[in-house]
């Protein structure tokens, strides 16, 4: 009898990359076709860094992904606050949320159709501020997706109880069913704290084959 009849997957470093601040911020500039030397860019982001350590910076990034508008509040305020302008802060502004800009993993995508063509169920569970079901789509692993669970929808973020228990809802599945499938230890990791098992993958240090063959290790 095999143990978990659900895998519930995080979204962002676990199916789909998040750049570093580094190349997001090279690849807005180059958006807008501005040449800044290496130590600019430096400097900029070290105005980023501690940027994000201000009270205020910090309260609103905490609930960001809890609407669309709470994004884009706490975004512009980070942008802000580290000295950029409004066009670059725009320019970086757009670049978050679209595929092209996180692209799925090599192994994205044969994992997710390999979890449902083994029998399972297929959920995400994302703290997110746009709709992935598009995303999904054009990675080609749309249609195995059998329920979403995506924090601007809900209003809430994980690791609160009750996204979990919409995810496992939505599942139709007990949780001591479901294995979780993330890469934060507080935030996927508290799947762990509401009966799911939590496999948490390293982040990684570039784009490239994720190491989600775990995944399918585990449910065997």
């Amino acid at each position: 009898m095999r143990r978990f009849d659900a895998v519930l997957f995080d979204w962002m470093v676990t199916l789909a990359h998040y750049p570093s601040p580094k190349m997001h911020l090279e690849l807005a500039l180059s958006n807008l076709g501005r040449e800044m030397a290496p130590a600019e860019i430096d400097e900029m982001l070290a105005a980023q860094d501690r940027a994000k350590l201000l009270p205020e910076v910090e309260a609103a990034s905490a609930i960001e992904d809890t609407s669309l508008a709470a994004h884009g509040r706490s975004e512009r305020l980070l942008y802000e606050r580290s000295g950029y302008d409004d066009e670059l802060a725009e320019a970086l502004y757009v670049l978050l949320g679209q595929p092209t800009f996180h692209p799925a993993y090599p192994d994205a995508a044969p994992t997710v159709r390999s979890v449902k063509a083994a029998g399972l169920k297929v959920g995400v569970l994302s703290d997110i501020h746009v709709d992935l079901r598009p995303h999904a789509t054009e990675f080609g692993f749309g249609d195995d997706i059998d329920a979403w669970s995506l924090s601007f929808e809900l209003g809430i973020q994980k690791p609160a109880p009750e996204i979990f228990e919409h995810a496992f809802a939505q599942l139709e599945c007990p949780p001591e069913r479901i294995l979780m499938v993330g890469d934060t230890p507080v935030k996927d990791g508290a799947a762990s704290l509401h009966g799911a098992t939590a496999l948490l993958l390293p982040r990684p240090a570039s784009f490239g084959v994720r190491g989600l063959e775990l995944v399918l290790a585990m449910i065997r």
